[in-house]
């Protein structure tokens, strides 16, 4: 009797049946989601980084597959230091991912994205005037082509 039982329930799952189906009428698709592999993308940037800076900080930024498309982090910058903030994404030239620093109140300095000419850069840099908290706000486009990448912050002084 008990193989029977084994033999039932093995063909129950092998035809995904069960001894008491319950109908339904709601029902779901699961539609994998691709995992955003942002390690990859600093290492690019930090294999990248120009010469005599020195690696301060990197920004793993993962877009949720276009559903985040602003994040947020910030650093204390040193008057007289020279910052450099890097991107890579999936584009060669970084289209679609953006960063854009901010000064203590907040205030834009300086856009990776420059509008006028439609173009993102791939490396911003800054020669900070005051010493404070800096922002930067990073973000995706729709021109992004999988809202993923990776940041590295590094310091010349």
């Amino acid at each position: 009797m008990n193989i029977l039982h084994i033999t039932l329930a093995f063909l129950g799952l092998l035809f995904n049946r069960t001894e008491n189906p319950t109908p339904s009428a709601n029902f779901s698709v699961n539609v994998p989601v691709v995992a955003c592999d942002t390690k990859t993308y600093k290492d690019k940037c930090i294999s990248n980084m120009l010469e005599g800076f020195t690696f301060l900080k990197s920004f793993g930024l993962d877009g949720k597959g276009g559903t985040q498309r602003n994040i947020s982090a910030s650093y204390i910058f040193s008057k007289g230091a020279r910052y450099t903030v890097m991107l890579a994404n999936a584009s060669a030239q970084t289209k679609g991912l953006g960063v854009k620093i901010l000064d203590p109140n907040k205030k834009e300095i300086i856009n990776s994205y420059a509008k006028e000419k439609g173009k993102y850069y791939p490396t911003i840099q800054y020669q900070c005037g005051s010493t404070g908290i800096y922002y930067f706000d990073f973000y995706f486009t729709g021109e992004a082509p999988d809202f993923c990448g990776g940041a590295v912050l590094a310091i010349k002084r």
